[in-house]
């Protein structure tokens, strides 16, 4: 999956469950590619077929994708985009199929996909049940990202209320301000951060997730009920605005969360080649050096996930001494000490929220998460190191 989810269609949990059903009844459980999960008229099956919210428009009642701005555009469907026009460039469509992967519903095979036993389930029950919801309740808050959302929501909240301003900042891979010193001795910047607009996709797609789930609330809305996600339908299909909200999530219900999908190794840090705010000299250092921003963040999360394991604390006074020693995870060496206070927000967005002891230092994770998942895509030899940290005496 990518760093972090981002197109705004992708947050309309009913869309998704459109197209499951749909790469259900077209590929059973065998495996499509992003662009065989698109619209295509020529095929006998298309979402169409499983969508509930087409309208009919004109004399002949043609059936239409609600939500695009010229329904007779060619692109037939907003959320993945046809064949026959995508703008996008499978953008859409690959977010999409993103998502449907990080609520455990597809598995990614060597650049395809497959619906898996689970997403099977959940395509054959009627989206308007209450089974809907608790199954997908359950799916969605095993997923990093979307956890970490509500920690952070529920954390910053004031008498349960919390400002979308004050969350999006929060659910961003961190700036840790390194910079790397050229041949001809320039000091150039290294990108280790999301952009704005992505921050803004990524917490309103959040924030729709949550409201159809039932975690969270427009200010002055009924409470939350079994059936949240289709008394909340028509807000979730609008473009939501609001900036204030509740958050209906229990620390009881975080203690009993297991992370199975957090932000594995590879998509620890957006793409700096994507970055259309650096200049190419800061580009190409932050492409050279974001393997090394990946495995610094991979060895924190890694390293917390053994302390969740182990019931203890992470010392991280001492976690960062010993990264000091790694070069592999050094990219500015007189920055160490804050860049890695900074990543600490990165451990809550790829799925381990953390608390602090009475001693600042030893810090606490707050839930398990899969380790074998998280480190998918990790080199050996960065395994090994990060093994080798944990080894030490990092635990208390």
């Amino acid at each position: 999956m990518p760093p972090l989810l981002n197109r705004v269609p992708t947050g309309r949990l009913i869309c998704l469950h459109a197209l499951l059903q749909h790469l259900v009844d077209r590929y059973g459980r065998n495996k499509f590619s992003l662009r065989e999960a698109q619209y295509d008229a020529s095929s006998d099956k298309t979402i169409f077929d499983t969508c509930t919210l087409l309208v009919e428009r004109g004399a002949s009642r043609t059936k239409v994708c609600p939500f695009l701005k010229n329904p007779l555009s060619a692109a037939k469907c907003y959320l993945t985009q046809s064949l026959a026009r995508d703008t996008l460039k499978q953008k859409s469509v690959g977010d999409a199929v993103n998502a449907l992967e990080a609520l455990g519903l597809v598995d990614r095979i060597n650049g395809e996909f497959a619906v898996n036993e689970e997403g099977s389930k959940i395509a054959s029950l009627n989206y308007y049940t209450k089974e809907w919801l608790a199954s997908m309740r359950k799916c969605a808050v095993c997923y990093g990202l979307f956890l970490g959302f509500l920690y952070i929501a529920k954390n910053l909240s004031t008498g349960g209320v919390f400002l979308r301003k004050k969350v999006k900042p929060r659910l961003a891979f961190p700036e840790t301000g390194d910079t790397y010193h050229d041949i001809l001795g320039n000091r150039l910047r290294v990108s280790s951060g999301c952009e704005l607009d992505t921050m803004t996709r990524t917490t309103s797609l959040l924030i729709k997730w949550g409201v159809s789930l039932g975690y969270i609330s427009e200010i002055g809305s009924s409470i939350p009920s079994d059936l949240s996600h289709v008394q909340t339908l028509e807000i979730v299909k609008e473009k939501n605005t609001h900036q204030q909200f509740n958050i209906h999530f229990s620390e009881e219900e975080l203690a009993n969360t297991r992370v199975e999908r957090p932000i594995h190794y590879p998509f620890l840090t957006p793409d700096p080649a994507a970055r259309r705010d650096l200049s190419a000299p800061e580009r190409n250092v932050s492409m050279l050096m974001s393997h090394k921003i990946i495995n610094r963040r991979y060895a924190l999360i890694y390293s917390l996930g053994v302390a969740a394991e182990k019931g203890c604390c992470l010392d991280f006074l001492e976690f960062k001494n010993i990264i000091k020693n790694h070069s592999n995870f050094i990219v500015d060496s007189s920055n160490v000490e804050n860049a890695m206070n900074l990543e600490l927000n990165t451990a809550i967005i790829a799925g381990i929220p953390w608390k602090t002891e009475t001693e600042p230092h030893l810090i606490r994770p707050l839930v398990k998460i899969d380790l074998s998942y998280l480190s998918k895509g990790a080199p050996q030899n960065v395994v090994a190191e990060v093994l080798d940290i944990t080894k030490s005496d990092i635990y208390k």
